[in-house]
């Protein structure tokens, strides 16, 4: 009776470790990116602040194209 006990304890044993370190894993890696967040969203912020700068310098030259062939097109009779 004792045998089965054992093996039972022994495989119990290694669960136990090995979910200790998956939670320990775990942990560091939340960790890691709660001290990461602020500079990825900061990382994020800039990307954004980037990408809406080049949408507006889009506009203005659609808008200096649209102004230079209303130009043309008034002056060319």
């Amino acid at each position: 009776m004792k045998q089965p006990k054992l093996i039972i304890m022994k495989v119990l044993d290694g669960y136990v470790k090995h979910l200790k370190n998956v939670m320990v894993k775990t942990i560091g890696i939340l960790l890691l990116l709660l001290l990461l967040l602020p500079l990825l969203l900061r990382l994020l912020l800039l990307l954004l602040l980037l990408l809406l700068l080049l949408l507006l310098l889009l506009l203005l030259l659609l808008l200096l194209l649209l102004v230079t062939i209303n130009f043309f097109t008034q002056y060319a009779c």
